[in-house]
């Protein structure tokens, strides 16, 4: 017999002064892509590494929090590293950036991914991989874009959205939309569905010395 569930949406931390992030035109025409968090073997580094050369033709890559990885993208064409920032600090560097979307290229799984959440809330569209739990909060055409984690497919990707720059703008309204679950709602939910239960009994801690296995049938 089928069990019923409920499922209660992760809780998103805040950020101070996060706020919706208007795109900045380049002189040479060419779009911004922003890239946050670590740049790693399991964060995409290798896909973008092979999709780079050809995606300078279209955008400009800006990796943000990259961290020492990140290093191995300096003085490359087509690429801005930014090795680390403070999370109060987001917003501003993203305001001064001005992306016209980002990519999360993971290669592995993610469970939830704080830094979707992240550029929900600030109204950049995202190209992610089909992997983990982005199919389940990204809608393709809605309110992101996925793809298979392979170079060719992020290439084609951008090299679509740059030749509609409508699709950016109509997923970024969209992006208004989406209320992230607070912490403060995650917990409640979790209160709801598993309340604590009273009890009179008290963990006692063992005496220095004794056998800690007693009473365990050993």
């Amino acid at each position: 017999r089928a069990l019923g569930g409920e499922v209660s949406p992760h809780g998103f931390p805040g950020i101070r002064d996060l706020r919706a992030i208007t795109p900045r035109p380049r002189a040479d025409g060419r779009l911004r892509m922003v890239i946050p968090g670590r740049m790693q073997t399991g964060k995409g580094q290798r896909l973008l590494s092979r999709a780079r050369p050809e995606l300078a033709r279209y955008v400009q890559v800006y990796l943000l929090g990259s961290g020492k990885s990140g290093e191995a993208f300096f003085g490359i064409t087509g690429v801005d590293v930014i090795l680390e920032y403070q999370r109060e600090e987001l917003a501003s560097i993203m305001a001064e950036i001005g992306p016209d979307f980002a990519a999360l290229l993971s290669v592995v799984p993610e469970t939830f991914s704080f830094t979707l959440s992240e550029m929900q809330q600030m109204q950049i569209p995202v190209i992610a991989t089909r992997v983990g739990s982005f199919p389940n909060r990204i809608e393709h055409g809605k309110t992101g874009w996925l793809i298979d984690a392979e170079a060719e497919a992020l290439i084609r990707q951008v090299a679509d959205l740059c030749g509609a720059p409508e699709r950016i703008d109509g997923v970024r309204a969209g992006l208004s939309k989406i209320v992230p679950n607070t912490l403060e709602n995650m917990l409640e939910a979790f209160d709801r569905l598993c309340a604590p239960v009273a009890t009179s009994q008290a963990f006692v801690p063992a005496a220095p010395g004794l056998d800690q296995n007693v009473g365990c049938g050993r």
